[in-house]
């Protein structure tokens, strides 16, 4: 499947970033994979080929892991 996947921006994503692609099978289900190498011009390179296609359009979602609960003022 397809490995580099053209993109309107590349801001925020990373090498090693895990990310959902929405693909055409079943009405949008989403892959996850990881961003295989740092993002080049309007480009992301994904670790896994895509077992399906995507349409132009559709969404690659950044997964980030959530940051650490800040304490509580006294």
């Amino acid at each position: 499947g397809q490995t580099v996947i053209p993109v309107q921006t590349t801001f925020g994503f990373y090498e090693g970033a895990k990310v959902g692609c929405m693909t055409d099978q079943d009405g949008g289900s989403v892959f996850f994979t990881t961003v295989a190498a740092p993002p080049t011009g309007s480009n992301l390179v994904l670790a896994q080929g895509l077992p399906y296609t995507m349409a132009s359009g559709n969404l690659i979602t950044l997964y980030q892991a959530s940051p650490p609960p800040q304490p509580g003022l006294p």
